[in-house]
């Protein structure tokens, strides 16, 4: 399989192509040409496209020239002069643009990293919320809103595109080994409920935290399995068998998804 992967300079990217390049050809894109040495060494082909100042059809000569099996957005934010917490950089459009070049170039297959408790905040909480997710879930939108609504914003185009996509929404990234997996409809704070001003240290040690490592099993994974197209997934750490947990979303239409 051919993937070409958005984000090259994350730590998500590096593993996922650490673990697929052995069996897959994987062509990493970056802004610049900083990472492509790491790329190389992950078995990875480096290539550099600015998708945030790239014209669509500029994206969509490059997808159709590559002619990838499946594409992955892993771009982070960052960046922007709009204040902590609310950079919008790269924006959902940039995503977007790619999302219609991916459509332009003819091809179908998309897997989105989005981020913890992606939703929108017009309405109620998830369903599957327990108590302590709620209280996270008010205190993460209001501790970084732009960042917020922009992965939002992108997820929502996403859902627009018409393409076949799985959507991971992982809990919040760390470099650790891989050692299991909690997937699907996953609450996104840990155990113990603080109530009143909310504390910003109190409020990020509670939630739930996710292994770049586990996250590149997971993309895997779901490259291989066809019965997560139209899913939205939530990973987090946890104690189960990635392949068997994929397999288990599949089969039984486990979606995350709320518009």
């Amino acid at each position: 399989m051919k993937v070409v992967v958005f984000g090259g300079g994350g730590g998500v990217t590096k593993e996922f192509t650490r673990l697929a390049s052995p069996l897959n050809e994987v062509i990493v894109v970056t802004q610049d040409e900083r990472y492509q040495s790491d790329i190389r060494a992950l078995g990875g082909s480096p290539r550099v496209l600015d998708t945030e100042y790239a014209a669509q059809p500029e994206v969509t000569a490059f997808l159709e020239f590559n002619k990838p099996d499946a594409v992955i957005w892993a771009v982070s934010p960052g960046g922007g002069s709009g204040g902590a917490g609310n950079e919008l950089l790269p924006p959902a459009a940039t995503a977007t643009k790619t999302f219609e070049a991916i459509e332009q170039a003819g091809l179908r297959r998309v897997l989105l990293i989005s981020t913890i408790d992606a939703r929108n905040t017009s309405k109620p909480h998830p369903r599957h919320y327990n108590e302590v997710s709620r209280w996270t879930s008010d205190g993460i939108w209001k501790l970084i809103p732009g960042y917020m609504a922009a992965k939002m914003e992108t997820e929502q185009a996403l859902h627009r595109s018409g393409l076949d996509f799985t959507l991971l929404r992982p809990g919040v990234l760390v470099d650790t080994p891989a050692r299991g997996v909690e997937l699907g409809l996953v609450q996104i704070a840990k155990n113990g409920y603080r109530n009143g001003a909310l504390d910003v240290t109190a409020l990020i040690g509670n939630m739930k935290t996710c292994s770049r490592a586990l996250v590149g099993e997971v993309l895997l994974a779901c490259l291989q399995d066809a019965g997560t197209i139209g899913l939205t997934l939530g990973v987090m750490d946890g104690d189960k068998d990635v392949f068997d947990e994929v397999q288990r979303c599949a089969r039984d239409g486990v979606d995350a998804w709320e518009e």
